[in-house]
């Protein structure tokens, strides 16, 4: 066998359309052409172009080899996991990649579970050390440091890591891939059964005293209007147009704006709480806020509901019972109370969803059985909400 042509080597071939055609072997041996321009018609100036293009690739080539080889110092101040998520979680990376990286509903929820979880592991370790399976190792570290959360809970948490690693890879580009492959988020074990609140039972609630009013007014709206408490606390009361009693949700966790007619009784119970506790707060003034001004704790409610449940005289084990199969009741339960009532008492599924925001039936669904329970029992319907909490009952147009 002849021996392969060394790099570079190089001869000039006549082409079929007239001039010159160089015909070389690059850097690793291969075969390579190269049209010379059509203004070299001569063979000694089509040489002496082909030497020194030939010559100026070689230098090419060798620089662009030696500056890969030579590894770029690291930065003075890396760009750690913590400062990248802040970036995330603050709305700047959204303004920096707004085709990309979107603004989320619920992005308190993410700031608590990376304080609270990941930035005591991962936080203060730069993003370049954990590309590869060195992050996947961190991320697993994180995971098992986990209290005995439920598995709901934990891909939360999981999710989390992962949207903050799969930004920093596109369309940040600070590491190459995200370390966390396909299949390691954690699997969603079969729910646990909820119970919602009977209207015996709301009604205790909302008549109690002891439960402050702001608190009952949210328990009531929810359990009547069938939204979110995240959606609910940002609601302005230029959301309302208690007039005509219909509120529009434009802010929501899907996306998705919804317009609905208020529950018998919403409308005037709103109307009554705003003239008699905030009379000159602006159109943009936040719906549910305590008698200080000050916003509702979502991370405490669930707590907080049991608490003015137990005040208010409703102990049924079912609502407090922590088990393998069962959960505590939550203020978000309360959407379940409406959905199970509204089925119950003869509401249609586009009704329902029209107020939730379920965009599937699959969801609904899930709620049928017990809502044919719900009606075999004749337990009715919720009380009007001006009627239910005592301090906005009107008598002839006077609260009393």
């Amino acid at each position: 066998m002849y021996p392969r042509a060394a790099p570079w080597s190089w001869r000039l071939y006549p082409s079929k359309r007239g001039g010159w055609t160089l015909k070389y072997r690059d850097e690793d041996g291969a075969r390579c052409e190269h049209s010379i321009p059509s203004r070299y018609k001569d063979e000694n100036q089509a040489k002496k172009y082909a030497k020194a293009w030939i010559e100026e690739r070689r230098k090419l080539v060798a620089e662009t080899k030696a500056t890969a080889s030579v590894a770029p110092p690291p930065p003075s101040n890396p760009m750690t996991f913590r400062k990248f998520a802040e970036q995330w979680t603050n709305g700047e990376l959204h303004e920096r990649y707004p085709d990309h990286i979107g603004l989320k509903k619920t992005i308190g929820d993410d700031k608590q579970r990376l304080r609270d979880h990941v930035y005591p592991v991962i936080g203060d370790v730069p993003l370049v050390e954990l590309a590869g399976t060195a992050g996947l190792d961190r991320a697993d570290e994180v995971m098992s440091k986990l209290p005995r959360l439920s598995s709901q809970t934990r891909r939360h948490i999981a999710q989390t890591m992962h949207r903050v690693f799969a930004m920093a890879a596109y369309p940040a580009r600070i590491i190459p891939a995200s370390p966390l492959p396909r299949g390691w988020l954690p699997k969603v074990k079969n729910g646990k059964a909820r119970t919602y609140v009977y209207p015996d039972e709301d009604a205790k609630l909302l008549s109690c005293g002891e439960v402050p009013l702001v608190y009952r007014v949210l328990y009531g709206f929810l359990a009547r209007e069938g939204c979110r408490p995240s959606e609910a606390f940002r609601l302005q009361r230029s959301d309302f147009d208690l007039a005509r009693g219909a509120v529009n949700l434009d802010r929501n966790k899907t996306d998705d704006p919804r317009t609905w007619a208020l529950s018998t009784g919403t409308a005037a119970a709103l109307d009554a709480w705003w003239k008699r506790l905030r009379p000159h707060a602006g159109q943009h003034a936040i719906v549910f806020l305590k008698d200080d001004a000050t916003e509702i704790d979502p991370y405490e409610l669930a707590g907080d509901f049991r608490a003015h449940l137990r005040a208010a005289g409703v102990d049924r084990k079912a609502l407090f019972e922590k088990s393998d199969v069962r959960t505590p009741i939550r203020a978000y339960d309360l959407r379940a109370t409406f959905v199970t009532l509204s089925l119950a008492n003869g509401k249609s599924e586009a009704w329902v969803s029209a107020r939730t925001g379920h965009r599937s039936s699959q969801m609904i669904n899930r709620y049928r059985r017990v809502a044919q329970s719900v009606a075999e029992l004749n337990l009715g319907e919720l009380r009007p909400l001006n009627e239910a909490i005592p301090e906005l009952r009107e008598r002839d147009g006077v609260v009393e």
